[in-house]
């Protein structure tokens, strides 16, 4: 009789729960909801033969965990305020898009561990003597509008002035006409724009936008833990998908460090952790 009940109860657990490992694994199929907008991490191919096809550092790193899992990688595309929706409701098995690791969002979906960490920087010319946010006292600061990262910026630097834009192309014209002495943005972002101002990074944000004597400072005021997003209660998912990259780190191809670099143009400063 108890054995009867003990059998009952699994079943009804696994009814309301179900084992999106194994349901994966039979569909033969990881749906993986990206964006398509934010580069290196995932966006639309425009040259060459990566014309019309998503690419990036998201992307290279679920083909690797699909490839683990021994199935086929299906990509949806997703957007900021569409793609929790898409998890909840079964549209997909994972999210990247962007995903930062938040409080708010551990409510109601699971994450695996971090594996990117962005963070807040700041952007001046290169003739500038400031090299960190301290010696930011006093400077007008550029910054989009409707974000937090003024009102960050403002909470680190009390005297500095905050004035936003619209758009990254319009802060980095009035910082390039000395209408801002610096702009704060993601990592992701300014790095891009600092490599491009240098010539040394062809992926860039915008094309339009062509910068010659900007540097990024090297303090970050604040960091960013990229994850992916996976359904709530789905342990057995939750932990093959980190297993999975684990090994992307420590694997003898060097497949995180050589697909970073490819992305991102330098190596890691920081990796997913590994465990014992």
């Amino acid at each position: 009789m108890k054995k009867s009940i003990l059998i009952i109860l699994l079943f009804i657990i696994s009814s309301v729960y179900g084992n999106k490992l194994e349901d994966v694994k039979k569909a033969g199929v990881l749906r993986a909801g990206v964006s398509i907008d934010v580069k290196p991490l995932g966006f639309m191919g425009k040259y060459g033969k990566n014309k019309g096809k998503i690419i990036g550092f998201d992307i290279d790193l679920l083909d690797f965990i699909a490839q683990k899992l021994g199935v086929k990688l299906k990509l949806v595309v997703v957007n900021q305020k569409n793609k929790i929706d898409y998890l909840l409701k079964n549209k997909v098995d994972i999210i990247a898009a962007a995903t930062i690791h938040k409080k708010s969002l551990d409510k109601i979906i699971d994450f695996t561990e971090t594996y990117y960490i962005d963070g807040q920087v700041f952007l001046v010319p290169s003739n500038s003597t400031a090299r960190g946010y301290k010696d930011l006292d006093g400077y007008t600061i550029g910054c989009l509008n409707h974000s937090r990262q003024g009102q960050v910026a403002q909470l680190f630097i009390p005297t500095a002035g905050i004035k936003a834009f619209n758009t990254y192309q319009e802060a980095v014209n009035a910082l390039q006409n000395k209408q801002i002495n610096a702009l704060t943005g993601d990592f992701l972002i300014l790095e891009q724009i600092a490599r491009q101002s240098r010539g040394a990074f062809k992926i860039a944000m915008n094309n339009k936008i062509k910068n010659k004597h900007l540097r990024l400072l090297k303090a970050e005021i604040t960091r960013q833990p990229y994850a992916f997003g996976v359904p709530e209660n789905e342990s057995d998912f939750k932990d093959e998908i980190n297993f999975i990259i684990q090994a992307a780190v420590y694997d003898r191809g060097n497949f995180y460090n050589n697909t970073y670099k490819k992305w991102f143009g330098m190596v890691p400063i920081r990796k997913p952790e590994l465990w014992p």
